[in-house]
């Protein structure tokens, strides 16, 4: 006898076929109707929650980095708008 015929599969036997509690529940619409919106709902939280997760780890993997720092503004410009100069 070989080895593999030995082996059952959880599919044939166990759990999954035992008729027990057939019969008892049966979805209907208004179970759909709670369901489907809660899952997706769940869906959109954990897609956030990765985002989340996203922006924290590059926050701590560039918080080390400068960025260079940006162009002042010359005084005069203040005064008349058409001849500011970009240092």
């Amino acid at each position: 006898m070989r080895w593999w015929n030995l082996t059952v599969s959880p599919l044939h036997e166990g759990p999954f076929l035992d008729p027990t509690f057939k019969g008892l529940y049966q979805a209907n619409a208004f179970d759909m109707l709670l369901l489907v919106p809660y899952f997706i709902v769940l869906v959109l939280l954990a897609i956030y929650g990765m985002h989340r997760y996203q922006l924290v780890y590059l926050y701590y993997k560039h918080r080390r980095t400068r960025s260079p720092s940006p162009n002042r503004i010359l005084p005069s410009c203040r005064a008349s708008p058409s001849s500011c100069h970009l240092q």
